[in-house]
């Protein structure tokens, strides 16, 4: 099994005009972003749109972005959360069986468990698919905090080898500290503004949405830091914090400025499906202004 770090992209899923996958573009989007210097892509996440899609579709886009990934070296994460545990463990059995190398499992939400449901929960996915899980832990979407240590402990199954934690940098230093001298469990941060100090206290990778606009640059910040050069990457990161604070806003919600810079850079990525929209004439012409002034258009 690949280990589960470095920079990886929540990777956008192009679609056609009338709203279908386009198999196509997601295979060239794929191969660029490896071809860029990534450890990694998502494929089927939040900014993947995994939630308006049916279970099928989300089959055949994982199969499409292994298919898409073998020879290039990097690996593949497939999202694989549903609200029944029976779903979840079927699209992760998917997942692994076509040759996923992890999945990504958000916690229960909206109808609510206790924490030994939680716990019950990933101890049964990691039971039942041949790909590594990851919890995707992300408090301000579903309301669910999870503590540094439960999530510490869920990290002890064999098969649960790793972390997306959107959370704040106090919640994130925890649970690197906790995981200081336990090798079997990675930590990643998804939340771009804090993939810096993430990656100086120690942790193992990024995971967000920006690495679809500037994969080499985050390629870069994370080589730096692997050589001690925080310096160097805080350069980088200072330049590409205009870049971020675009790509997640309240009246232009993603994936919608992200697929409108992919269309920029030349690759097709389509509109968001409905209800999500595209972004506005006004923001096309402020992402145009920001990628040209960070130097990646």
């Amino acid at each position: 099994m690949q280990k589960y770090e470095g920079m990886i992209a929540a990777m956008a899923t192009p679609m056609k005009p009338d709203e279908s996958l386009d198999f196509d573009a997601i295979t060239r989007l794929v191969r660029h972003l490896f071809a860029k210097g990534l450890h990694g892509i998502l494929a089927g996440g939040t900014t993947g749109e995994y939630n308006l899609m049916s279970i099928s579709e989300r089959k055949d886009l994982f199969k499409c972005a292994v298919e898409a990934a073998k020879g290039t070296g990097g690996y593949v994460v497939a999202g694989a959360s549903c609200f029944r545990t029976s779903d979840t463990v079927a699209l992760a059995g998917y997942a692994g069986e076509i040759g996923a190398d992890f999945v990504l499992v958000l916690p229960p939400y909206y109808h609510t468990t206790t924490k030994q449901g939680v716990y019950d929960y990933f101890k049964t996915v990691s039971e039942n698919t041949k790909a590594g899980v990851l919890i995707y832990h992300y408090p301000a979407a579903t309301n669910i905090l999870l503590e540094p240590e439960f999530l510490a402990e869920l990290g002890k199954f064999d098969n649960i080898v790793g972390i997306k934690n959107t959370a704040d940098m106090e919640h994130t230093s925890k649970l690197i500290a906790l995981n200081a001298h336990y090798e079997g469990f990675k930590i990643s941060n998804g939340y771009e503004h804090l993939f810096l100090p993430t990656l100086a206290c120690g942790g193992d990778g990024c995971m967000g949405i920006v690495q679809n606009l500037v994969p080499a640059q985050m390629r870069e910040m994370y080589d730096l830091v692997r050589k001690n050069d925080i310096a160097g990457a805080a350069k980088i990161n200072e330049k590409m914090v205009p870049i971020y604070n675009m790509l997640e806003t309240a009246d232009e919600p993603c994936p919608g400025p992200v697929k409108y810079g992919l269309e920029l850079q030349g690759l097709s990525a389509g509109l968001p499906r409905r209800p999500i929209v595209g972004v506005s004439e006004g923001m096309k012409v402020k992402i145009e202004q920001v990628m040209k002034q960070a130097g990646v258009l």
